[in-house]
């Protein structure tokens, strides 16, 4: 989750990450609840460093810590890439198809009985999830920028 993306950075290739847990399906079918509070993890966690990455960020402009380019245009740049590369994490993954944490969210607005039924359909039709995310990449970036744009106005003040 951490080494990869870091890797990336240092060799100057496209950063990619990714994390997996285990996961029981059937833990989730008796406990729909809670299994719809665990896949809020990773997106917390994708915010929880947007915001890490923005307080350091007007820490360092507040303090003059980013004023000479050159010597503090890697930590910008990796600042910059941890900002943004989590708030698209963040955001793809609360989307509500499966096998996306946003799926598995919706339970918590749902009757138990409704929430389980829900997860046996995500499960049924996880082989063709990958076809509508697919198809809604190429619309994502109408649900991204706004909030990335909403993000760097408010997170990140000192920077713009």
């Amino acid at each position: 989750m951490v080494l990869v993306p870091l890797l990336c950075f240092a060799s100057g290739s496209p950063m990619i990450g990714w994390a997996s847990a285990p996961y029981d399906p059937l833990w989730a079918r008796r406990y729909p609840k809670r299994a719809a509070l665990m896949s809020l993890a990773g997106p917390a966690a994708n915010f929880s460093l947007v915001l890490i990455a923005a307080i350091l960020w007007n820490l360092g402009a507040a303090i003059g810590l980013f004023s000479n380019e050159q010597q503090s245009g890697g930590v910008v740049e990796f600042l910059w890439v941890l900002f943004r590369l989590n708030i698209l994490l963040g955001v793809f993954n609360l989307i509500p198809v499966p096998p996306l944490d946003g799926f598995s969210a919706l339970a918590l607005f749902l009757p138990e009985e409704t929430a389980v039924r829900l997860f046996d359909l995500g499960f049924r039709i996880r082989s063709f999830s990958f076809l509508v995310l697919l198809l809604g990449w190429q619309y994502f970036s109408a649900i991204l920028n706004p909030i990335e744009a909403f993000a760097v106005h408010y997170l990140l003040p000192l920077v713009h």
